[in-house]
């Protein structure tokens, strides 16, 4: 008798978890599908040790602000988001040193994919995608040298 109110207890207990996961996967509460977009501002800070033929090893360390736009679009099916994502940034990102009079960041752009799971109100997520910054350099001597770099 008490096995038998022990597996009872146990079927009871695992059809309830499979009947709330499925209401959980067929009704989401909060449905992320849609266009956004936004604003951002921020603080970015850069210190390293670099080597340059003509000089050999010199520091770096330089901060400035950024500021950007960001949107994207969600789609959602059942409780599964799909997304994608692209933001822009400038700012004054700059360093000057006895090496290069001027090192500097300016444009940087971003485009993103991403899938998560809806969870109500929250949403946690992966995502992949590439990004493409402009940088400067101004070599005493030598010339400026500007670059689109992808990664």
């Amino acid at each position: 008798m008490i096995k038998f109110l022990g597996l009872a207890a146990l079927a009871l207990a695992l059809s309830t978890g499979v009947a709330r996961s499925a209401d959980v996967m067929s009704d989401p509460a909060y449905d992320w599908t849609g266009f956004y977009s936004g604003v951002d501002l921020g603080y970015a800070s850069v210190k390293g040790n670099y080597f340059a033929d003509t000089v050999g090893n010199f520091d770096l360390k330089t901060h400035g602000a950024r500021f950007g736009t960001l949107g994207g679009y969600n789609f959602q099916s059942n409780n599964i988001v799909f997304g994608i994502e692209s933001d822009t940034s400038l700012g004054t990102l700059k360093d000057s040193n006895a090496v290069a009079e001027k090192i500097g960041i300016g444009i940087e752009s971003t485009l993103r994919a991403r899938v998560g799971m809806s969870v109500d109100r929250l949403l946690p997520y992966i995502t992949a995608g590439a990004a493409l910054a402009r940088a400067s350099e101004l070599d005493v001597g030598v010339g400026e040298d500007k670059n689109y770099h992808l990664g």
